[in-house]
C-alpha cells in the first residue's frame, strides 16, 4: 500500500500507574521507573446517571478515554467518527454468558445479554452525546490495534472528518484467563485528522511492510506491560511522541505484514 498520512490532535493513556496522558509523559520520555498499581477502572463522567447504572467496565473504560480525546480536540462530538477496538470486548459479560448457558434452566439478564454485543462501547457513546456519525468496533484478536490505527488513519484519509480512535482491552477472568491472560486492563486514544491545526501535535504516516520484529520499549520497566495486553504494543508509539522522536516503529499486523509507523515532525 502507498504511505498513508494525517496530523495527530489528541492522545490518552488510561491503565494502572498511567491513568492520563499527562501522567505517563515523564515516564515514558524519561524513562523513569513504571510501577503497576491497583488503580480501578475510572467512571464515564459523561453518561447518565440511567447509563451509568447499566453501563459495563469495558463502557466506562472506553468513553472515559473517549470523552478526554474529544474535549483535547475541541470539536464537538457529532462532528467525530468514532473508531472503537478490542480484541476481546466485554470478557466477563462473556464469561458470565458462557457459565448460565451451561446450566440446567439458564437465566440470561437482557441487560448484560446486550452489553455483549461488540458495539457496545460505540453505542453509548452515540447515546451519551446524541450523535450519529456512523462508528466502527472492530476486534482482530492480537493484531487488534494496528489493525484499528490503520482503519482510522483510513477513514480521516477518505471521508475528511476528524476522528476519534479508542483501542482497550481489560483482564480475562476465570476460566478464560488461561487462554488469554493479561497482566492489567489497559485502554489508549488517538484523535485524528486531515487539516493541521493549532492544536495539531504531529504529523504521522502508516505503511504496511514485510513482517519485522515487533518495536519494543526503551523503558524496560514498561515491558511487562506491553507484552501483558494486546492494546499495549501501542506503547512504542506513545514512547516515540513523548520523546519527540523520530525512529520508526514496527508492530504486528495480519501475516505476513508489520504495519510501519513514522512520526514525520511534531508541532508542540
Amino acid at each position: 500500500m502507498n504511505n498513508l498520512s494525517c496530523y495527530l490532535y489528541a492522545i490518552e493513556i488510561c491503565t494502572p500507574g498511567l491513568l492520563n496522558w499527562q501522567q505517563a509523559q515523564p515516564i515514558l520520555a524519561n524513562s523513569l521507573p513504571y510501577k503497576l498499581t491497583s488503580d480501578p477502572i475510572p467512571e464515564a463522567k459523561i453518561l447518565s446517571v440511567k447509563e451509568k447504572r447499566r453501563a459495563s467496565a469495558t463502557v466506562n473504560l472506553s468513553l472515559h478515554i473517549a470523552t478526554q480525546l474529544q474535549q483535547t480536540m475541541q470539536i464537538e462530538a457529532n462532528l467525530l467518527k468514532p473508531i472503537f477496538a478490542s480484541s476481546d470486548g466485554d470478557s466477563d459479560i462473556f464469561n458470565y454468558l458462557s457459565t448460565e448457558l451451561a446450566q440446567p434452566e439458564p437465566a440470561i439478564s437482557p441487560t448484560l445479554f446486550h452489553q455483549s454485543l461488540h458495539n457496545s462501547a460505540a453505542g453509548y457513546w452515540s447515546i451519551a452525546t446524541r450523535s450519529h456519525t456512523p462508528s466502527l468496533s472492530i476486534s482482530a484478536g492480537d493484531y487488534t490495534f494496528s489493525n484499528g490505527l490503520l482503519t482510522a488513519m483510513s477513514e480521516v484519509v477518505l471521508t475528511q472528518i476528524p476522528t476519534l480512535y479508542v483501542a482497550y482491552n481489560l483482564i480475562s477472568c476465570a476460566p478464560l484467563d488461561k487462554i488469554n491472560p493479561m497482566l492489567t486492563w489497559f485502554g489508549m486514544g488517538l484523535g485524528f485528522s486531515t487539516k493541521k491545526m493549532p492544536q495539531t501535535l504531529a504529523k504521522i504516516t502508516l505503511k504496511l511492510v514485510a513482517a519485522k520484529s515487533e518495536t519494543s520499549l526503551v523503558n524496560t520497566s514498561l515491558e511487562p506491560l506491553r507484552k501483558g495486553n494486546p492494546i499495549a504494543c501501542s506503547l512504542p508509539l506513545l514512547e516515540q511522541i513523548a520523546k519527540r522522536g523520530l525512529t520508526d516503529i514496527y508492530l504486528d499486523y495480519l501475516p505476513p505484514y508489520s504495519l510501519k509507523i513514522n512520526l514525520e515532525e511534531y508541532y508542540q
